[in-house]
């Protein structure tokens, strides 16, 4: 299940960070805060913020179950969505819910030191270990369970006077300057995820699919059934560039890729009319590529929808090394379909979780689909 959380962002989610940034030579840093996290550094307003994720979670596995998915085994959330804590507060308190989850995946801004950033944790859950017995506390569980896979990004986005433009962020953030990321660069490493014995999963951030990485070498001699890409994006349509880089690594036999976005900067666009959609189609949060297919798949999530249930097929494929060896004993990820879900009566329950920037652009779909409109 795919959750294209943030939905909404205003100029305020981009501000300078005066300290390293140097104007006389047209250069900036920026940071990203998480306005979709309100209250994520106070105590008690974090607990009802994972309060209310938790709910709106298992309100769109619940639908999607009933969409005609047998289970829930995976949900994905795109880059800088959580934080730690609530990720993996959040993850525990689904796998309670739905107790066949076995894969947790999320971009976060912080990691399990504390330290600010932009990571991806990925948590895995193995099929058959039933449901713990949870302590009260989630913390505990999770010390007592499995422990995350957290990775930093290793590459800075870099925002230029075009981007600013298209995202409509030439207010915040000023257009005469080169605006990077302002994270630290302190490793590189690439972690992989073994689940169900026979599949294999790497997860990347954003600029990591497309700059040129020595971790990309080595994730193409591992050669893993899936990759997952997290970015904080335009609409992921075929002929943009998360497309070409995810066909790349799809060429190896047996490797899947997934990249997936949140929708904020989507609804900036058409809010702002820099690029209104046209339909529910247009609203394109991710893509999949395998190579059974050939063509990458758009995976849409319209206006009045807030996730999508991806259905996946396993298949045997053998695997060859460059030595020739082989293994018959390894699986491949295809396509099968992928399902807009929909919760009603979203805008009065889950106003937190939309925002009033998607809110707005869901009132103004509505009116165009009201009769006389």
């Amino acid at each position: 299940m795919l959750i294209p959380f943030p939905f909404s962002l205003d100029d305020d989610a981009f501000k300078p960070a005066p300290a390293r940034s140097d104007p006389q030579h047209n250069l900036g840093f920026f940071d990203v805060f998480q306005q979709w996290l309100p209250g994520r550094n106070n105590p008690e307003r974090k607990e009802r913020l994972v309060d209310v994720l938790s709910v709106f979670v298992t309100d769109l596995a619940t639908e999607a179950k009933a969409r005609g998915a047998v289970s829930v085994d995976g949900i994905v959330f795109p880059e800088l969505a959580l934080d730690y804590e609530i990720f993996c507060e959040l993850a525990m308190r689904i796998k309670y819910r739905f107790e066949e989850l076995e894969l947790f995946v999320a971009g976060m801004s912080t990691n399990e030191l504390g330290r600010n950033g932009n990571f991806v944790g990925v948590l895995t859950f193995p099929r058959d270990i039933a449901i713990w017995d949870f302590p009260s506390d989630f913390g505990d569980a999770l010390e007592s369970g499995p422990a995350p896979m957290i990775r930093e990004k290793h590459h800075r986005w870099k925002l230029d006077r075009s981007q600013l433009s298209a995202y409509k962020l030439d207010g915040a953030l000023n257009p005469k300057l080169q605006w990077w990321e302002n994270i630290d660069l302190l490793s590189r490493r690439v972690d992989f995820t073994a689940f169900r014995q026979r599949s294999v999963m790497a997860a990347m951030i954003c600029e990591d699919l497309a700059r040129v990485d020595p971790c990309q070498s080595l994730l193409r001699s591992v050669g893993p059934n899936l990759v997952i890409a997290l970015l904080m994006d335009a609409p992921q349509r075929v002929d943009r560039w998360p497309s070409r880089y995810a066909t790349i690594l799809a060429e190896d036999p047996g490797c899947s890729v997934l990249t997936f976005t949140s929708r904020a900067l989507m609804t900036r666009q058409h809010n702002e009319k820099v690029h209104k959609s046209k339909s529910g189609l247009d609203r394109i949060v991710g893509l999949w590529k395998d190579d059974f297919h050939g063509e990458s798949k758009e995976l849409h999530c319209p206006q009045d929808c807030q996730g999508i249930w991806l259905k996946l097929w396993s298949s045997p494929v053998t695997d060859y090394s460059l030595d020739g060896r082989d293994d018959p004993h390894g699986k491949t990820w295809v396509y099968g379909k992928h399902v807009p879900l929909k919760l009603a009566g979203n805008d009065g329950r889950y106003p937190t979780v939309l925002g009033d920037a998607d809110r707005a652009a869901a009132s103004e779909a509505d009116a165009k689909k009201s009769p006389g409109a």
